[in-house]
C-alpha cells in the first residue's frame, strides 16, 4: 500500500495497492483529502490519514473505507503518522503535540497528553498494545529533534531532546523499550 498525491496520473488523491512485489500498482481509492500515512495489520485491516483529520479504515482489504473523524484539536487536527499494534489498538501523532489512541480499530480516538502542544510529531512506532515510540521536533528554536515513549498504553509518556541541532526525527524504528 502507499498513498500521497498523485498529480502525475490525472488522480488528486490517491491510494495504490500492489498484490505482486511492487511490480505493478493499481488505484485502490480515490477519497478527498491529502492522504498522509497507511498502516495495515493484515490483509484485511487498514488505516489510512488525511492531514485535515480524517481517518478512513477498512475491514474488507480496501473494497469499502468508513470515513472517521477527529474530534477538534485547536482548530483542524494535523495528522502525520498512523500505527497499529492490532486490529484495535492504535496511536496518530501529528503537530502541535497531537498524541490520540484507539482501543476499537479507530472508530473512536482519544487524545493524550504528552506534556506539549507545541512539538510538531511526525512519525510513530508501535511495538505492543501498551508500548509506543513517537518522533518530531520541538517548536522553539533551535527546533530540536524530539523522542517520545509510552510503556503504559499512553498514561505517561517521557520526552528526550536529541541532537545534533537541528535535528527533526522524521522517521522512527524500535524493537524493545531497552
Amino acid at each position: 500500500w502507499v498513498v500521497g498525491l498523485d498529480q502525475d496520473l490525472g488522480h488528486d488523491k490517491t491510494v495504490y495497492k500492489t498484490t505482486d512485489g511492487g511490480a505493478t500498482w493499481v488505484l485502490a481509492m480515490n477519497q478527498g483529502g491529502y492522504m498522509w500515512a497507511v498502516d495495515f495489520t493484515d490483509q484485511q485491516h487498514g488505516w489510512v490519514i488525511t492531514v485535515g483529520g480524517l481517518v478512513l479504515l477498512t475491514t474488507d482489504g480496501g473494497t469499502n473505507w468508513q470515513p472517521v473523524f477527529f474530534p477538534p484539536y485547536f482548530i483542524t487536527p494535523t495528522i502525520s503518522d498512523i500505527e497499529f499494534a492490532d486490529q484495535n489498538t492504535g496511536w496518530v501523532v501529528g503537530w502541535d503535540g497531537l498524541v490520540a489512541h484507539t482501543t476499537d480499530g479507530g472508530l473512536t480516538w482519544n487524545y493524550q497528553n504528552i506534556g506539549t502542544t507545541t512539538d510538531h510529531l511526525f512519525s510513530v512506532h508501535v511495538l505492543s498494545p501498551t508500548e509506543a515510540w513517537a518522533s518530531g521536533r520541538n517548536a522553539n528554536l533551535p527546533m530540536d529533534g524530539v523522542v517520545y515513549h509510552t510503556i503504559d498504553g499512553g498514561l505517561t509518556w517521557t520526552n528526550e531532546t536529541v541532537g545534533p541541532n537541528p535535528y527533526w526525527g522524521y522517521s522512527i524504528a524500535a524493537t524493545s523499550r531497552n
